[in-house]
């Protein structure tokens, strides 16, 4: 004779459940390993976007100073231009030919001055969008550390419910095992008890088979056993 032993459903339903935490668990650290390494680069984005911020306004600052250099020279030499031009038909060739170098120098001086505001513009241009990507990557920024820490707290909620489904785990593994062990303790005392009825029984066959040569009928030795 045996004994089936059955494991408690409230067992099975523990591991079920430990089981999704565990999974929930490992998924939300996976997703918060990816959201960090994406807010890494992100960061890594605006240190260097912020670098070149200062390098375009490093540029536009010396651009301003180049410009203000070449409106000062243009300043102090169109009165020298305008008074030579008052006196031009009256001056030597000498003058005239310092009059034509000063004319090329001041073509010079506004061409190099168009330049300069025209590099002025596109550095502006370049500044201005370099701010707005930078504007934009520190809202992403923000929304990302926001992320990291919702993810970060909704881990901790699974590692507290990990904690309480494996605590669950581990009181329904004990209670399985005490019903094991009551078991198997019942399993033995039945052997044992199967046994002792073998043995009464062959201990009965064979004083029924000792009476038979006397004329004892089974019934009445089965009266005289009760």
């Amino acid at each position: 004779m045996s004994v089936v032993i059955f494991e408690p459903a409230s067992a099975k339903f523990v591991e079920h459940k430990y089981s999704i935490v565990l999974n929930q668990r490992n998924q939300a650290q996976a997703d918060l390993r990816e959201t960090f390494d994406e807010l890494q680069d992100r960061r890594d984005a605006s240190a260097e976007l912020l670098d070149v911020r200062a390098r375009l306004q490093t540029t536009f600052s010396d651009k301003i100073e180049e410009l203000e250099h070449l409106h000062r020279q243009i300043d102090r030499l169109e009165p020298r231009l305008s008074t030579a031009l008052a006196v031009a038909t009256q001056t030597a060739p000498a003058d005239v030919s310092r009059l034509a170098a000063l004319h090329r120098e001041c073509d010079q001086l506004r061409v190099d001055l168009r330049n300069a505001r025209n590099a002025f513009r596109t550095q502006g241009a370049a500044l201005h969008s370099a701010e707005n990507t930078i504007r934009a990557h520190e809202v992403y920024l923000k929304e990302l550390e926001g992320s990291e820490d919702h993810l970060q707290r909704h881990v901790s909620k699974l590692e507290s419910r990990l904690g309480r489904a494996q605590a669950r785990h581990q009181r329904a593994c004990e209670e399985r095992d005490r019903f094991s062990d009551a078991a198997a303790v019942a399993e033995t005392a039945t052997r044992r008890l199967t046994a002792e009825l073998d043995e009464i029984t062959a201990a009965h066959d064979t004083a029924v088979t000792a009476s038979q040569p006397l004329g004892m009928s089974g019934a009445g030795l089965t009266l005289f056993l009760c």
